[in-house]
């Protein structure tokens, strides 16, 4: 079946954190499938598929936590603009306020999985540049599975 319903993701969808968590093995394969749902748009697969080492810098969320996301026009006014200017807030995260924070996070990861390129947030991780191909949750899982037993 398809991995969304009603704009939610099945748990199975999900399970595949528990396998990167336990092996240790990084983030990359869990973006690679979180990123096959259909939600995601080509261009945003494309960034996460075309990053390099050096493409992955971090960036510093509205809340003042400490992430991982592929270098494009948005991060570099992130780094150079103090406010971008937010308006009709979301109130989506603590402590983030309109009139104090860097940039709208909510708006920034839509445009992303929406494919704009330039003005989206791609959180990606630590791994991005070892990602080669996109497969589906059940498809890792059986990987993962394959390694534990050969360990």
């Amino acid at each position: 079946g398809q991995p969304v319903h009603d704009g939610f993701v099945r748990v199975e969808d999900f399970c595949v954190i528990l396998g990167e968590v336990s092996l240790g093995r990084g983030d990359a394969p869990f973006i690679a499938s979180l990123i096959r749902l259909q939600f995601a748009h080509e261009n945003f697969k494309q960034m996460i598929l075309k990053a390099k080492k050096e493409d992955i810098v971090y960036v510093k969320s509205p809340a003042g936590f400490p992430g991982r996301a592929i270098k494009n026009e948005f991060v570099k006014r992130t780094e150079t603009e103090s406010n971008q200017s937010v308006s009709n807030c979301l109130a989506c995260m603590l402590p983030c306020t309109p009139s104090s924070t860097p940039y709208c996070i909510t708006r920034a990861l839509i445009r992303a999985v929406k494919g704009d390129m330039e003005n989206g947030l791609f959180f990606c991780g630590t791994s991005a540049e070892k990602i080669h191909e996109i497969i589906d949750v059940h498809t890792l899982m059986d990987q993962l599975k394959g390694e534990v037993k050969e360990q």
